[in-house]
């Protein structure tokens, strides 16, 4: 790691963090000195992310709402901004935090935030708010109070978490665009083809289209996805491997003398499928595509290309219009609505929708999670799980530390091996570490401190075989002990350790 960050002070966010936080920090009951995030310094493959130690973000204003986030998702969306696809549409100030997904505890709101601490929330960050504060991959995150919804009880961060961008969009797209609402005005049956059914927003647009708006629901994916398919509810499981298989996809019969698909939603992308889809379309029938003319992952999306997908989006919307051809239109981030949050929430409790999630990735191994999305076969969501467990018995000011970070003594403490967490040693459990758990536990804090005599003495120390040692580097008052490379004073290294323990790297 290169220092710490200036975390989520957007103004600034190349100054370091080798002094004292600044000024405006968010400040709560029990705040960390510093937050544990994942930091994107430039851009290029998912190598270039850094998990660190950063400032707690800005203070709130009074319609923001500050998080504990439990968990984050990995959205394809987050791999085309760290890899530089957007910089051209969304230029980031680098090093920033991604994330667009959270869900959490809320330890703070503003005055005119309808939240309260202690509430348990799932919700979104704009791309907007990622530049202006930061994303979701770190321990808290600032969002705007309307892109929070209440996080239904029966239903764990992993799955809100899954929920919030894939099912904005799946839900946007299908009722908003596609004009298929939850009340039926056809008198007929309605249909509903998904391009590319076993992603995050194909696997939820299934979902809503045949359980929440009662369509007729074809879908397309792999050979080894057609089983998914079904599961997930729809009627007719198309295997797109097969080089002819628009050719064996028939009009459903839709009644009133009415056949083919009312709506077709595109996540593959490609003129082609635009081409093929359109004699499968009723004739007041919507194709939306989530790509556009191009195939998924094809091309970095520069000005120029943006403007030519939205001239034609519009020509061909006109056209669609003058009933010239089918209505087209490429559907993008602006066109979700953050109330329908209230509609998803309500969706997940009552069992209508289930995300389903492809692997739970704790943020050390962010860079596998990344490469696996990059991959385009990840079936359904991939989640980041940035703390583990529900925070206990604090329904008022979420999770707290497990100490006073001033008045601990820091060289006194251990790591229970039975709890997974900070005790002093007088309490600890003494029957030591097996060899798995050090070698994991090492190889963390390698990625953690920059400074090897620090992480060998860190482990030693935890592993119940010496007393903590810190390198004597830039030592200042006994107060401020600790290593000048690394960091690690009693305040800041802390926070780390409780993080590393909450994670439960094991």
């Amino acid at each position: 790691a290169q220092g710490c960050l200036t975390a989520c002070v957007a103004n600034n966010p190349q100054a370091a963090l080798d002094g004292p936080a600044p000024a405006n920090t968010v400040f709560f009951k029990d705040a960390p000195a510093k937050m544990l995030g994942i930091a994107l310094h430039e851009y290029g493959a998912a190598l270039q992310f850094k998990i660190q130690l950063c400032n707690l973000p800005r203070e709130l204003r009074d319609h923001e709402v500050l998080v504990q986030v439990q968990a984050a998702s990995i959205n394809p969306m987050d791999c085309k901004l760290r890899s530089g696809a957007l910089q051209q549409l969304y230029p980031l100030s680098l090093p920033v935090i991604l994330g667009c997904d959270m869900s959490g505890v809320v330890v703070k709101a503003g005055n005119k935030a309808p939240f309260s601490p202690g509430q348990h929330v799932f919700g979104r960050q704009t791309l907007e708010r990622i530049r202006e504060v930061n994303g979701a991959y770190a321990e808290f995150c600032v969002a705007d109070g309307k892109d929070l919804c209440l996080k239904p009880e029966d239903v764990s961060f992993e799955d809100a978490a899954a929920v919030p961008w894939a099912g904005l969009t799946a839900l946007g797209a299908i009722e908003h665009t596609g004009g298929i609402g939850y009340k039926n005005s056809t008198g007929g049956r309605r249909a509903v083809l998904v391009l590319g059914g076993s992603g995050g927003v194909g696997s939820l647009a299934i979902q809503i289209a045949k359980h929440y708006m009662r369509c007729y629901v074809a879908a397309t994916a792999s050979t080894v996805n057609q089983r998914f398919l079904k599961e997930l509810g729809a009627d007719e499981a198309i295997n797109y491997t097969d080089p002819d298989f628009w050719s064996g996809i028939q009009k459903p019969q839709l009644g009133q003398g009415k056949e083919g698909f009312n709506l077709v939603i595109d996540c593959v992308g490609g003129d082609d499928y635009w081409e093929r889809a359109q004699e499968l379309l009723t004739d007041d029938g919507h194709y939306v595509t989530l790509v556009g003319p191009h195939r998924y992952g094809s091309d970095a999306m520069t000005v120029g290309s943006a403007l030519n997908t939205q001239m034609t989006s519009n020509i061909r919307k006109g056209l669609g219009l003058l009933g010239a051809s089918k209505k087209y239109t490429v559907f993008t981030p602006s066109m979700t609505k953050s109330e329908d949050l209230e509609v998803l929430s309500k969706l997940l409790k009552e069992n209508t929708i289930t995300p389903t999630i492809s692997k739970v990735y704790s943020m050390y191994d962010i860079m596998d999670a990344h490469e696996h999305m990059d991959s385009h076969h990840a079936v359904g969501k991939c989640i980041l799980q940035v703390r583990k467990g529900v925070p206990e018995d604090d329904k008022d000011e979420g999770s707290q530390p497990d100490e006073d970070d001033d008045n601990v003594d820091l060289r006194d403490m251990v790591l229970d091996k039975e709890t997974m967490r900070l005790v002093p040693r007088s309490k600890a459990n003494q029957s030591g570490m097996g060899d798995d758990l050090k070698k994991q536990q090492m190889e963390v804090a390698a990625r953690l401190l920059r400074c090897s005599e620090c992480v060998n003495s860190l482990a030693r120390h935890l592993f119940r075989c010496a007393p903590l040692n810190l390198c004597s580097q830039d030592q200042g008052s006994e107060a401020e002990w600790g290593c000048g490379l690394c960091r690690c004073s009693p305040r800041n290294l802390l926070p780390l350790l409780r993080t590393w323990v909450s994670l439960s790297m094991i």
